[in-house]
């Protein structure tokens, strides 16, 4: 058994600790083996294919979702390098601050970097065409929507 951890109301629903039963550790495991699986998946899917092009062959109505999970799936290994390079920074100025001020002087600086580039990012899209008005069809973006719904609400009853 974990500790409780008593949650405010607004919260309610949701505990943090209590007693720990197999069936819900092979449950929690079971959830992020599949989730692992899926990042793989869509990573392997990102690393091998070409974005632009794959952009350019998505129905209209899905574009703007397309460009929003192109850019989001591209964001991870950014945050990582810089990390690394405030990290490798912060030895360098012989940074020796511990706990709370250690992640301040780390976050702060990756965060800045992070808004920074998706700035660039935003200009560069812009000037480029990429936040263009989709040319789908009325009826076509009817069809691709009730489609995601459809797939979606099979999705809800397979799981």
């Amino acid at each position: 058994s974990l500790p409780h951890i008593p949650t405010p109301d607004w919260y309610a629903g949701i505990q943090l600790g209590g007693p720990v039963s197999l069936e819900a550790l092979l449950s929690a495991a079971t959830d992020g083996l599949r989730l692992a699986c899926m990042l793989c998946c869509i990573g392997a899917a990102n690393t091998l294919a070409n974005p632009k092009r794959a952009l350019r062959v998505l129905p209209g109505a899905l574009y703007e979702l397309g460009v929003a999970v192109t850019v989001s799936i591209s964001v991870a290994p950014q945050l990582v390098q810089s990390v690394q390079r405030v990290a490798r920074a912060r030895r360098l100025r012989a940074g020796r601050n511990k706990g709370l001020k250690a992640l301040r002087s780390i976050v702060v600086p990756v965060l800045e970097d992070a808004l920074e580039r998706s700035l660039r990012l935003a200009a560069a899209m812009d000037s480029r065409g990429y936040g263009r008005a989709g040319s789908a069809t009325r009826g076509s973006r009817r069809l691709t929507g009730a489609l995601m719904l459809l797939g979606m609400c099979g999705l809800c009853a397979g799981a």
